[in-house]
């Protein structure tokens, strides 16, 4: 009968009506979900930026630093050498193991 068939196609129709409401609050939800994504790439993106000069002069500079700190541990492993190898640095070395420290 006409009747059922429009009481089902009403039914239908509501229904649809539900399921678009509902997908387009997922849309405007997943649409404020990137625009929050977007600002966060954006502030990351300039915090980058921001930091840049100092990693680019920490990169560009490694290699020579690296040098200075093998230069500086060679003359401190000398020094101690030659420290050590002072009598008065014997003579400390022997008192302490005399007294058995």
């Amino acid at each position: 009968s006409l009747k059922s068939d429009e009481a089902g196609l009403q039914e239908s129709l509501s229904n649809l009506k539900e399921t678009v409401a509902r997908k387009e609050k997922e849309l405007y939800d997943k649409h404020k979900d990137f625009e929050k994504t977007e600002e966060e790439k954006k502030a990351v993106k300039a915090y980058l930026e921001e930091i840049k000069p100092g990693c680019d002069f920490i990169a560009d500079h490694f290699e020579k630093r690296q040098k200075a700190r093998a230069k500086e541990i060679a003359s401190l492993n000398t020094a101690a050498e030659k420290i050590q190898a002072t009598p008065v640095y014997k003579e400390a070395v022997l008192a302490e193991h005399v007294e058995g420290r």
